[in-house]
């Protein structure tokens, strides 16, 4: 079993984990603002790797809260969940009542991922985060069922009128 702790590379040490991903990737955070364009930088670089995972694997799985004007963060959800199926992912939004926060990632049933960063360019490159990496059997069949759970409890985006 391993274990590690990413902080100012957790953007790059993710994207390189995607990349690796041959089945399901699963997804939470409270915001996802995906960039403009693909940059070559930490964040562009991750985006591009699930961007190329959601056209390769089967299932790439985004959960987020509801756009709401109460919680700013998640204002630009509906335009990222957008985004986002157009790329190939499933995306379900979280009801407001139940503020989604957990930033998590689960990739192949085999890797556990759960930190602080928001899957933005300014939490890539301008906050101090941490994420924790593991292949803890234990951890990613927790994870999982908290995916889930939330899955169950969420509205499939495109239910969402635009």
């Amino acid at each position: 079993m391993t274990t590690r702790i990413h902080t100012a590379d957790w953007s790059k040490a993710l994207g390189d984990a995607l990349k690796t991903s041959e089945s399901k990737i699963t997804l939470t955070a409270l915001s996802f603002l995906p960039p403009s364009h693909h940059k070559p930088d930490i964040f562009g670089l991750f985006y591009s790797a699930l961007h190329d995972r959601a056209s390769r694997i089967k299932e790439v799985v985004i959960i987020l809260p509801m756009p709401s004007p109460s919680h700013p963060a998640t204002q630009q959800n509906g335009t990222a969940a957008k985004t986002l199926r157009a790329m190939g992912c499933t995306v379900w939004l979280h009801p407001i009542a139940n503020l989604l926060h957990a930033k998590t990632c689960c990739i192949d049933h085999a890797e556990a991922w759960i930190g602080s960063g928001n899957f933005t360019a300014a939490a890539a490159h301008h906050n101090r985060e941490a994420w924790m990496q593991t292949d803890d059997p234990r951890a990613i069949a927790d994870l999982q069922a908290f995916h889930n759970y939330l899955i169950k409890n969420s509205i499939n985006s495109e239910r969402i009128p635009p």
